[in-house]
């Protein structure tokens, strides 16, 4: 059997294996565009994964495609070099590990309604990808409908903000990167492409 760990130890760099072994339940990733900061998600996920079976996650961009375009295939290289037969699901969203954790992609464009159907429920890791991007109310997705679903597995529950920050002024994103936003304690990472 693969030593799932070994392979994310030796599928990341040094950057990304600070933030994988972040114990914080709020982390952001504020790097350059191609830093690896959505692969270093996706492998946190797989780590999460391992440890925690039939944990439920969900991987969030601007829009579901976008989410998709993003991810969806670093999922299917990673598990590959795990040799994890994950399941494909394009109808439901899905991606689903052998030991019953799932990740559901979603976008930030879906209706209230939709997102709270999404989120409404018990979730072990919430990624928001694009976050430097997004011009919703992030504060409001964050605290009203990500964090409730976060609770009933704490401590060991996590939401992540990743993305890179944009010229739109005052975002929530920018707040967290820039440790403005002291509602909960953020553990920030930052790095560049280089």
């Amino acid at each position: 059997k693969v030593d799932v760990m070994e392979v994310i130890k030796n599928s990341s760099f040094e950057k990304q294996m600070n933030y994988i072994n972040d114990s914080a339940r709020f982390r952001s990733m504020k790097c350059t565009r191609r830093a690896g900061k959505s692969s270093g998600d996706v492998l946190d996920n797989f780590r999460i994964a391992e440890l925690y079976p039939n944990s439920k996650m969900v991987y969030g961009a601007l829009t579901l495609d976008s989410a998709e375009e993003i991810a969806w295939d670093l999922y299917l290289e990673f598990a590959d070099q795990m040799k994890i037969s994950i399941k494909e699901n394009k109808s439901k969203r899905t991606i689903t590990w052998p030991n019953g954790s799932r990740v559901r992609f979603f976008g930030l464009d879906s209706s209230v309604k939709q997102m709270r159907k999404l989120l409404g429920q018990k979730l072990r890791k919430a990624s928001i990808d694009e976050a430097g991007s997004l011009t919703v109310n992030m504060k409001k997705v964050c605290f009203q409908m990500i964090m409730p679903a976060l609770s009933d597995l704490r401590p060991r529950s996590w939401l992540t903000l990743l993305g890179t920050c944009e010229n739109i002024p005052n975002t929530f994103f920018e707040s967290v990167t820039e440790g403005k936003e002291l509602t909960v304690p953020w553990s920030r990472h930052e790095w560049t492409a280089y």
